[in-house]
């Protein structure tokens, strides 16, 4: 796997809720990207994934910031 590929760091059904992870984890230096959440506007349905991406570097230190903020709430 190359370091920049981006891959799935969590998924939701809530744009709002990866919004607000994407924007924490780019306030950190890391890049992030939201996926799929267009596609669930278009169809109408709010129970489609959207993914929260990260690269694939950076998805252990993704992973232990989430896990931290989750933990805080």
């Amino acid at each position: 796997m190359e370091k920049d590929q981006l891959v799935t760091l969590y998924t939701t059904s809530d744009s709002n809720e990866a919004e607000i992870i994407c924007g924490a984890i780019n306030a950190e230096g890391m890049k992030c990207e939201i996926g799929g959440e267009h596609q669930a506007g278009l169809t109408g349905l709010d129970t489609m994934e959207i993914e929260v991406l990260v690269r694939a570097e950076d998805f252990d230190r993704a992973k232990a910031f989430l896990e931290e903020h989750q933990r805080r709430q």
